[in-house]
């Protein structure tokens, strides 16, 4: 069995392997889209070539805002101090609670690293908000539910 440290190392490139699928995603489909638009461009269809090629630039733009948020995210990630030794709950932790792990990191939700489902989840987030600043051993609400902090790495 892996020590917390390497989960969490662990944990942490596998996030970060996800953003970075996801930015490889949206650069596809805004290529496709570019390349869609071009064969638009060639079309002589009048209101219909108008109407095809408005669409496909909204395509764009969506695609560009989701492109944004997802570097976004991951220059957040990036800065998260995940090598910390944490002693409270604060971004970067790794928290087991009785009713699972929460990486405070950003918000990307469930991930499964060696068979286990850990919570990813933004500093900033209700959850995280609820343990903010709290060592092992204290309890906290969330939901109308007692939770005790059982380790913190």
């Amino acid at each position: 069995m892996i020590s917390l440290r390497e989960f969490k190392e662990q944990l942490f490139h596998l996030c970060l392997q996800q953003l970075e699928q996801k930015l490889l995603q949206l650069k596809q489909a805004m290529a496709d889209t570019q390349e869609a638009l071009a064969s638009e461009a060639k079309s002589t269809a009048g209101d219909k070539h108008e109407t095809g090629r408005a669409m496909i630039q909204l395509e764009q733009e969506k695609l560009g805002k989701q492109l944004r948020e997802i570097q976004k995210a991951r220059n957040a990630l990036i800065q998260v101090p995940y090598r910390k030794k944490h002693q409270k709950v604060e971004s970067g932790a790794l928290v087991k609670t009785e009713q699972g792990l929460y990486f405070l990191a950003i918000g990307l939700g469930p991930i499964e690293v060696e068979g286990q489902n850990v919570f990813v989840v933004a500093p900033s987030s209700p959850v995280a908000q609820a343990m903010l600043l709290k060592e092992a051993g204290e309890m906290f609400s969330f939901n109308g539910h007692q939770n005790i902090i059982e380790t913190i790495c």
